[in-house]
């Protein structure tokens, strides 16, 4: 409903666009643009445009927070730590594929709400599931364009990180602050021509919303 007064007339990807904007609005409020610094360094005459990411700090309270968190940890618990990652991007980590209809009240309807305004009108993906330890880091990477579609979505909890994205053209780079119970969007040019790294200020879990490749 809230795409109602998009412009037949205009492009696909500017109604989807437009209707993403609106949706989120609606649910989520206005991002908070201090949160997301300015395009640096990079190679060429020119810096490329700021990329679409938007950030929404305190979007949960704090006891939904721990209520999210004892989730995460009921569904890790069996779950060792692994010192890196089949393609070297994660050190340090542990994670799970938890499909929406698998957590628990009222988490459940939380997770509900901000992954569907997060990433508007797609097919889901599990919720991906990923803590880092206090020494955990993820490294400069796209995500695999054949599992995922145009919006990676993510949930911070526990601890604030700095999240770097890398421009893939020009080594342009901007950092995000993601604060703990903030949730973030990357979509468009920030999810396929910026690389992104993480460093998190201590132990993290994130709760990631993702949609399924167009086939």
């Amino acid at each position: 409903l809230v795409c109602e007064f998009t412009p037949r007339a205009a492009p696909a990807s500017m109604r989807r666009a437009l209707c993403s904007a609106a949706s989120r609005r609606a649910v989520l409020g206005a991002p908070d643009a201090s949160l997301v610094g300015a395009v640096r360094g990079g190679t060429g005459d020119a810096l490329p445009p700021a990329p679409d990411v938007q950030i929404w700090p305190e979007i949960i309270s704090e006891a939904e927070e721990s209520a999210l968190v004892a989730e995460a940890e009921r569904w890790l618990a069996r779950r060792a730590f692994e010192p890196g990652h089949f393609d070297g991007v994660i050190r340090n980590y542990r994670e799970q594929q938890q499909p929406l209809g698998r957590v628990r009240e009222p988490s459940r309807a939380l997770l509900q709400k901000l992954s569907a305004a997060a990433v508007p009108g797609a097919e889901l993906l599990p919720i991906h599931v990923l803590e880092l330890a206090a020494d955990g880091v993820i490294g400069r990477h796209v995500d695999h364009v054949e599992y995922s579609g145009g919006t990676i979505a993510g949930l911070s909890l526990v601890s604030s990180a700095v999240m770097t994205l890398h421009h893939e053209g020009t080594d342009a780079a901007l950092d995000l602050t993601l604060p703990p119970r903030s949730l973030y969007a990357l979509s468009g040019a920030a999810r396929y021509e910026w690389g992104h790294s993480l460093v998190p200020a201590g132990r993290r879990i994130a709760m990631l919303f993702r949609d399924r490749a167009e086939t």
